[in-house]
């Protein structure tokens, strides 16, 4: 299609894994010509082509590396070019292709596209205006800059372990005897770090065309996980009070959190967001009288009753499907969503 945002914009893509494919991907989505440039050799080839599936009737195949979905899914659209980089022929084609492309991504370490000779300065004397992602762990500089990152291992290292998790008795924030930090549910910083890319991206191709200048992202996934975390920071910072593990409450809100439903392992979510909520809430559990129990009447003196009104809701919610709790509480203006499975 010609009438996508991104036609006649072509990307060459050295990255690999998670969130610099899933931003090529998107790229794509949006009409540039992705080239997905890999290698043929098993030790070097892209991790998420020979570790995950799923696979076509659960059948790996022989050529198992080409028939996972999710390597399908993050390189969705693209090209593809095998290059073995210790080739100087090698690299001296890939520069032919960045000579022609407007965007290059990247995620390894600085030491490696250093060694290739492929490091923004290098490509750039071959293409001036070149915008280019260099995705890293820790950023170009300083004693982190040549670690390798996955996001399981980077994430604890930016704060999110701390918060993540089922409230703990212990009032300072430390962990209760026994239990471990928390990792959010899938690779959250890799999603992070792909979104930031895709805006960045976006942004210096406006740039460029007012300037004809391009742009280098350093991107350092550490630096886009913490500043998600701004709340909990700047609270720490200026208040001296560390953020408590709450599991799915608020610090706000209340009620907010996830309900049993009828049925075997149904859950709704709900989050009332204020008082007006609440009413429409209240009247929707059939008890709109709850609604001005001194104990729930307003949002400061809920937050000091959740397991009360916990206990309430899951009472109320547990003889029902969560289809039909969420189609009543939304027909009121009520966030409220099933918990759906595969």
């Amino acid at each position: 299609m010609t009438d996508l945002p991104l036609s006649g914009i072509r990307v060459t893509d050295l990255s690999r894994v998670f969130a610099m494919p899933y931003a090529g991907a998107y790229l794509a989505d949006l009409g540039a010509e992705v080239i997905k440039v890999d290698s043929c050799q098993a030790q070097f080839m892209d991790t998420t082509r020979t570790l995950n599936g799923p696979y076509p009737d659960n059948d790996p195949g022989e050529l198992h590396w080409e028939r996972g979905g999710t390597f399908q899914t993050l390189n969705r659209g693209k090209r593809s070019l095998t290059l073995d980089l210790r080739s100087e022929t090698a690299v001296g084609l890939l520069k032919d292709l960045v000579r022609v492309s407007d965007i290059v991504l990247e995620n390894f370490t600085p030491r490696v596209m250093n060694r290739f000779g492929l490091d923004y300065a290098s490509l750039r004397a071959v293409k001036p205006d070149l915008i280019m992602v260099s995705n890293t762990g820790y950023g170009h500089s300083g004693p982190w800059s040549n670690f390798g990152a996955m996001a399981t291992a980077l994430e604890p290292t930016h704060g999110t372990g701390a918060f993540i998790g089922y409230q703990d008795s212990v009032e300072d924030g430390r962990l209760t005897e026994g239990s471990v930090p928390n990792k959010i549910g899938n690779s959250y910083t890799d999603f992070l770090a792909s979104w930031t890319a895709q805006l960045a991206v976006m942004a210096s191709l406006l740039h460029r065309a007012r300037t004809g200048r391009g742009m280098w992202i350093d991107l350092a996934m550490y630096q886009v996980g913490v500043s998600f975390m701004g709340a909990g920071v700047l609270d720490y910072a200026f208040n001296g009070r560390r953020t408590n593990r709450i599991g799915n409450r608020h610090g706000a809100m209340a009620p907010h959190g996830c309900y049993p439903c009828r049925g075997n392992d149904e859950w709704v979510t709900i989050a009332v967001r204020d008082d007006a909520d609440w009413v429409s809430f209240c009247q929707a559990l059939g008890q709109p009288s709850l609604a001005a129990d001194p104990r729930f009447a307003t949002a400061q003196t809920r937050l000091g009753h959740q397991e009360e009104l916990d206990a309430i809701i899951a009472a109320w919610t547990g003889e029902q499907g969560q289809y039909q709790v969420m189609e009543n509480l939304q027909a009121r203006g009520v966030p409220a969503g099933p918990v759906l499975n595969a």
